[in-house]
């Protein structure tokens, strides 16, 4: 009745675990967040990957390189697009610094690289470089213009830096946030705190530690050799892990399970398919439903190993999310 309970006990959490996954949590909204504003809104659980932000109108969707999951009509028709109004104020200058003949050299420059053709398609890159180089020197300014450009840019600079002067402070706040949260393992960091992450390491940190602990069960006393006689002192706790040891192989196998289902798909790779099943063979082991040969026969061994080293890679392999696009691609 006791191994019947053991066994039971868990598939039943696992069930109800698997049931919520796959069929009740779509029921309830996800947080996201906007990847162009970083506003935070609520959207329906099958829609998290296709949603317009209500902040800054954007739409969130995107493939695995980083592009739009679906076609945007507004990319190409800009009738579709909302005219945007701004302030005076918000421009800088506006006034022309250039005598009349420069200006028509501008426009004329403008004009020839509208029409230019390259030679060869496959060299457009390295060819348009050359004829812009070309072009300048052609129609450069004059020495009173060039005079006028430099000190005109020189006082957008600078009104530009005292409007955002307060960027510099935010970045040297960021910087110091990003040092304070070295607690979360470099693999796991996203665009933003996630819960479900954090959960997942503290319960992939549970089945390790219950893995060394059942392998630290079948260290051995009985002999006369001088280590042994060194540790006797852990002989009570050998004891109390030897009784619990099918408690702590259903609380490993249920904590790696959970951890896998916080993390989502596509945070998974090979080795979680791999650590299931091994925790699960100790498990069968532990509770006598799978007899080695001999307590403490190598096979026996080997499959403690290697659960402690899966539950290892586990808990240190990255978790960056594969169907997110770079972040680089987007800023």
């Amino acid at each position: 009745m006791g191994l019947f309970f053991t066994l039971f006990i868990p598939t039943i959490i696992i069930a109800l675990l698997l049931i919520y996954k796959f069929l009740l949590r779509r029921r309830f909204p996800a947080n996201v967040t906007c990847w162009f504003c970083g506003g935070k809104t609520e959207v329906p659980y099958d829609n998290r990957n296709c949603w317009d932000c209500p902040s800054c109108e954007q739409y969130n969707g995107f493939d695995k390189d980083g592009s739009y999951n679906k076609p945007i009509p507004a990319q190409y028709d800009e009738r579709l697009n909302k005219p945007i109004k701004c302030q005076e104020d918000d421009f800088i200058g506006g006034h022309n610094v250039l005598c009349d003949r420069c200006t028509q050299n501008q426009l004329l420059k403008i004009k020839q690289l509208a029409n230019f053709i390259p030679y060869n398609e496959k060299n457009y890159d390295e060819e348009v470089d050359a004829f812009k180089r070309h072009i300048e020197k052609v129609y450069r300014l004059c020495l009173p213009c060039e005079i006028k450009v430099q000190q005109e840019l020189q006082l957008q600079d600078e009104a530009i830096s005292k409007r955002f002067c307060h960027l510099d402070d935010h970045r040297s706040f960021m910087e110091t946030a990003q040092e304070e949260q070295t607690f979360l393992h470099a693999s796991y960091t996203d665009r933003r705190f996630n819960k479900y992450i954090m959960a997942s390491i503290i319960l992939h940190t549970i089945s390790l530690v219950c893995s060394v602990l059942v392998v630290t069960k079948e260290i051995s006393l009985d002999g006369d050799q001088a280590w042994q006689k060194q540790l006797l002192f852990l002989h009570p706790i050998l004891l109390w892990l030897d009784k619990n040891a099918e408690f702590l192989a259903v609380l490993g196998l249920m904590s790696g399970v959970a951890a896998k289902l916080s993390l989502g798909k596509y945070r998974l790779h090979i080795i979680d398919a791999v650590s299931c099943p091994v925790w699960l063979l100790v498990l069968l082991s532990q509770t006598g439903f799978l007899i080695f040969h001999e307590t403490g026969s190598v096979y026996h061994i080997c499959s403690l190993v290697l659960n402690c080293v899966t539950s290892a890679v586990c808990l240190g392999i990255n978790r960056r999310r594969r169907d997110r696009p770079n972040q680089s691609m987007m800023k």
